[in-house]
């Protein structure tokens, strides 16, 4: 009944405008909401609009959620997935890796589609309030239904292989959704696995990426710790 409620007030919003958003306020009260929504699936909010496991799983990911704000004439959408311990990002001529709960970021997540709830900012007070609700709950629906399947190594494997990077590129709809996925994470996590085509994977990857030539160098170390372990 809930949800039921939930969608025919969020069909009823665009009608409902309202005043102008205070949006810091609402925001804090936003988080406020989220966090107490995701606390059972043991996430904890982190920053901004992004809540995540205060503890990665034996393999070593842990789930991410996150409220994504592009901007006031954006609407927000929800995106769920993973951060994994063993994946760096680039950060200048410095790699970082996502093994606390601070650094933790998404290496595979999913965002939504065009037929996916989303909460207007900028058409006013009451439309916002009036979606906020079935945007949020869908998106746990959904991140819940990924993550009960309780996902091994190899299966976050295959989910990489199926979701795109760059930027711009959407290989279509899933049931929803898009899946995405940070640039050294496929790699990485094939060479955890000791896949054989790690290495292709990875030269592939970085011959996509615009780096230093020493960064390249770097990469390809903590590749192989990560490989050897």
């Amino acid at each position: 009944m809930r949800r039921f409620l939930e969608r025919l007030q969020y069909r009823a919003a665009p009608l409902l405008k309202g005043p102008p958003l205070d949006w810091p306020e609402q925001k804090k009260a936003l988080v406020a909401d989220v966090s107490d929504q995701v606390a059972p699936f043991g996430l904890h909010h982190q920053s901004s609009m992004d809540w995540t496991e205060q503890e990665s799983n034996l393999m070593g990911f842990r789930k991410v959620f996150r409220i994504h704000d592009a901007g006031s004439m954006r609407p927000l959408t929800v995106n769920w997935g993973y951060s994994i311990d063993f994946v760096p990002h680039v950060e200048g001529t410095r790699l970082r890796w996502h093994r606390t709960f601070a650094s933790a970021r998404r290496d595979l997540w999913y965002v939504p589609s065009n037929d996916m709830p989303r909460a207007h900012r900028a058409f006013g007070k009451a439309t916002f309030e009036a979606s906020v609700p079935h945007m949020i709950s869908d998106g746990l629906q959904r991140a819940r239904a990924f993550w009960d399947r309780q996902h091994n190594l190899d299966d976050l494997a295959k989910l990489l292989e199926n979701a795109v990077w760059q930027i711009g590129q959407f290989p279509g709809h899933n049931k929803g959704y898009v899946a995405r996925r940070s640039a050294l994470s496929w790699p990485f996590v094939l060479a955890r696995i000791g896949h054989q085509d790690a290495e292709s994977c990875l030269a592939g990857t970085l011959s996509n990426l615009e780096l230093y030539d020493e960064v390249h160098q770097i990469v390809r170390e903590k590749f192989a710790t990560v490989a050897g372990a």
